[in-house]
């Protein structure tokens, strides 16, 4: 890593984006050096993945990298896919807990690039807060609908991002508010198995009935 990054480290972490790692394509620093081996990677990981209709594709995990180096792997990954003959799912996940925040934009207002919305960052909210930012982004994208994804709700007693009631109540609003996908994240920072059955039949039950 000696070549990206000063030392021979790696500064800061993604969140912070301040790792040449994420500056690499052409339209950022075009580091060509390091480009070809991210290159190289994610061929290999597609290699396994577009053998299944079932994958769905993030570019990050929850970023602040500027918007050219998600936008450059999409385009990468569904010109993979095509050439295999695959339709893939893409999204791209933020950072900032705040949903009405300028980057989250980039994955709203471009329904060209991203099929499906990430809105897990949404669950550091709490209360009306967390409900209204989730509408708000379903009023933003409602002239080109897509499906909104939570796959990380944050809450468990002890947990830094809130607590059991927490991670309960942030569940059933998304459920309610209209998500495609809501779950809980992992213990320590969501709720454990055996709480997860009752929530999981009372959901079936409220969607089926």
């Amino acid at each position: 890593m000696r070549g990206i990054g000063a030392g021979g480290g790696l500064p800061g972490t993604s969140g912070q984006n301040q790792q040449p790692f994420f500056f690499t394509t052409p339209s950022q620093r075009n580091n060509l050096v390091v480009l070809r081996y991210q290159q190289r990677f994610v061929e290999k990981m597609l290699s396994f993945a577009l053998q299944y209709d079932h994958v769905l594709y993030c570019m990050d995990n929850e970023t602040s990298a500027q918007e050219a180096w998600g936008a450059y792997w999409a385009e990468f990954i569904r010109r993979q896919a095509r050439q295999a003959g695959k339709q893939v799912c893409l999204t791209e996940m933020w950072d900032a807990w705040n949903l009405k925040a300028d980057e989250h934009k980039r994955t709203f207002d471009h329904p060209e690039r991203y099929d499906f919305c990430d809105v897990s960052q949404n669950n550091q909210q709490r209360g009306q807060a967390h409900w209204d930012n989730f509408q708000w982004v379903r009023t933003r994208i409602s002239e080109r609908p897509r499906p909104l994804n939570t796959v990380k709700t944050y809450g468990a007693d002890g947990a830094r991002f809130g607590n059991g009631r927490d991670g309960v109540e942030r569940f059933w609003r998304h459920v309610v508010g209209g998500a495609a996908s809501v779950r809980f994240h992992r213990p320590d920072s969501g709720l454990d198995y055996p709480r997860l059955p009752r929530h999981l039949s009372g959901q079936r039950e409220n969607l089926n009935p």
